[in-house]
Formats: structure tokens, C-alpha cells, sequence
């Protein structure tokens, strides 16, 4: 067995302590991800390689204060949304990376994130909603709930499409393969008191009360809500090969979302 596609994909991770301002958060951003064969097309923008079909994600970050960092996602389409995290007087930064996500945490409970999304074994540009991308406040600094919960903000039924802010776009969860349990969300442990992970799935109505599956978060899985932030995990990627993972800080702002982020370092 192969290693899954969304967890393939080449990646990074830098932690530095002791921060005070995002503007250096903001350079050093950038310089992780020229690392993966990001680009920098102009000011601190950054752009990811395209994949095999040529899909790529532009964020192009901007300091509002010493303690508030903006990021504006772009799309393949050329749909934008902005959002925003903030942070610490004084933090611990921690800047993931592979060739197609990247994941901000400060260790508030906020942060900033990207990803296309992986579609296999569906045709990679089978459909036109193939990105997922978060940050905990809104371009008005306000905390909306949405964090986590509407991974990819639903695109309406406007010409051209634009992103809006639309609960409709969740992650998947809750699943029969993951557990299903009204009120529980998805199981985390097998019966023997392993731990459990799975693919951080996005989903999203695409007409009426109709759900689909759009495609996995690289780099990145969801485990048990009630592992510690920053708890590293070894988990195996197929029969020979292992993965460390850390768990991220990002606050569970969403009832239905009972598991938090782990993302790939090493």
C-alpha cells in the first residue's frame, strides 16, 4: 500500500520562540515556503507550486499590528476571501508547510490555514471547489464561530463565484467509517484503546440538502479532541513509513467539531 496522496506531499516545519511582532512571522513565511518550491511573485505574497493539473494557491500575508497578521487566499479562479488571526503580546510561532497547505499557529487557540484540497481517486479537477482555507477572524477582526468549522467558504451561485461566509462548507466527521455517534462526533480510539486518525475530509452541499465528499487537507489529520496542543503523534503512512505529527492549537470554535488538527513536521 502507498502512502496516501495528501500525506506525500513534501513539507516543513520551523518553531521559534519568543515573537513580537508578525512582521517577521511574515518573512519567515515566506522563507519556509521558497523552501518547497513556493514562489514569491511580488511583496509578501506567496504562491504554491501547481499540481499535476495545475491548480495552485496564492496567500499574500500583511501586517495590520505587532499582534494581528492577514491573509488573503487566492484561489486558481482568481476568488479571494480575506481573514485574520491574532496573537500574544510575545509567542511561540510554529509554520507548517508541504508543496500544497500551509498551517499558522500561535498557540491562542487561533491561526491562519490553506490546502488544496487532494480529490483522489476522483479526477483532481473534477470540480471547481478543490481549496480549503481558514483563519480565525474575520477582515474586521471579529470572531464569528466559523474557525474550523467551515473549512472552505461555501462559493455562491453568483457569476463570477465568490467565497462567502456559509456554514454549509464543514468538515466531514461524523461519517459511518468514522463513528457516527449522535452528540459524540467521530470515535477516536478502536475498541482496544488505539488511537484513531483520519483525513481531515471537506464537504459541502452542492444543491439542496445534497452533500459531497471535495477532498482531503494535505498534510494534515484529525484526531481526538482530547489530545493536549502541541502533543506529537507517530503515525504509521503505510507499512514501512511513519509520520510525526503535532496537534495544533486552533480553538474548537464549532459545536459539531469534536477533534483538533495534527499537522505533519517531520
Amino acid at each position: 500500500m502507498a502512502i496516501p496522496t495528501y500525506l506525500a506531499a513534501n513539507f516543513n516545519f520551523l518553531e521559534t520562540a519568543g515573537v513580537t511582532d508578525v512582521l517577521n512571522t511574515i518573512a519567515r513565511i515566506k522563507s519556509q515556503a521558497l523552501l518547497l518550491g513556493w514562489t514569491n511573485p511580488s511583496g509578501d505574497t506567496i504562491l504554491s507550486p501547481a499540481n499535476a493539473v495545475g491548480q495552485t494557491i496564492q496567500l499574500a500575508f500583511s501586517k495590520i499590528s505587532a499582534t494581528n497578521l492577514q491573509m488573503v487566499f487566492t484561489d486558481n479562479f482568481g476568488r479571494t476571501a480575506t481573514r485574520r488571526c491574532q496573537v500574544a503580546a510575545t509567542f511561540t510561532e510554529r509554520i507548517y508547510f508541504t508543496q500544497f497547505s500551509f498551517f499558522f499557529d500561535p498557540g491562542n487557540g487561533e491561526g491562519l490555514w490553506a490546502s488544496i484540497l487532494d480529490c483522489s481517486p476522483d479526477i483532481q479537477n473534477s470540480h471547481d471547489q478543490t481549496y480549503a482555507w481558514h483563519g480565525s477572524r474575520t477582515a474586521a477582526d471579529a470572531l464569528d464561530g466559523l474557525f474550523q468549522t467551515s473549512g472552505a467558504m461555501k462559493l455562491d451561485a453568483a457569476t463570477p463565484r465568490v467565497y462567502t461566509a456559509n456554514a454549509d462548507s464543514t468538515f466531514c466527521q461524523r461519517f459511518i467509517l468514522a463513528g457516527a455517534v449522535a452528540g459524540r462526533g467521530m470515535v477516536p480510539y478502536s475498541q482496544s484503546g488505539s488511537r484513531l486518525w483520519y483525513p481531515i475530509w471537506q464537504e459541502g452541499i452542492t444543491s439542496g440538502s445534497q452533500h459531497r465528499l471535495r477532498g482531503r487537507v494535505f498534510g494534515a489529520l484529525f484526531v481526538s479532541d482530547a489530545e493536549a496542543a502541541q502533543t506529537e503523534l507517530v503515525v504509521p503512512l503505510d507499512e514501512s513509513n511513519s509520520g510525526l505529527f503535532k496537534v495544533l492549537a486552533f480553538s474548537n470554535a464549532g459545536t459539531k467539531l469534536q477533534a483538533k488538527f495534527a499537522v505533519r513536521r517531520s
